[in-house]
């Protein structure tokens, strides 16, 4: 499915639908954040946070720079706190199989989350805003 079908299913919450466009984009292309990212919206629309965390944790697998990740990571351990484990024990996997600057990285942004835990939502955008991914490989 194209780009555009996939984000249509977002956008008018179809949810359902935009997670099977995703899996089949993730099975042609595994190695491509976006796919990730796009399943891991699909299932926050459904409310399944485990899943949802597993495909934005995915996501950075493949691209360990990807803020959007790190930004959907850290709205939903700041918003849905049943998730809070899940999303560290996901960093943390990430940090024992990643690069040393990406291991750094991940590191970094665990440190951050322990930061956002008394965030209030309204605030969340100029806090995230502060988060620093580090360069580019």
């Amino acid at each position: 499915a194209s780009d555009v079908y996939k984000r249509q299913h977002l956008k008018q919450r179809e949810f359902r639908a935009a997670r099977r466009a995703f899996q089949r984009a993730i099975r042609v292309h595994p190695r491509e954040a976006a796919g990730h990212i796009g399943l891991g919206l699909a299932q926050v629309g459904l409310q399944e946070w485990e899943k949802a965390v597993d495909s934005f944790a995915s996501a950075l697998k493949h691209d360990d720079t990807n803020r959007t990740a790190y930004r959907n990571l850290a709205y939903l351990y700041l918003t849905e706190k049943s998730v809070r484990d899940v999303v560290e024990r996901q960093l943390e996997s990430l940090v024992a199989v990643a690069s040393p600057e990406a291991g750094e990285r991940f590191r970094r942004f665990i440190a951050f989350l322990s930061r956002l835990r008394s965030t209030p939502v309204k605030e969340f955008d100029a806090v995230f805003q502060q988060f620093e991914i580090g360069s580019q490989p």
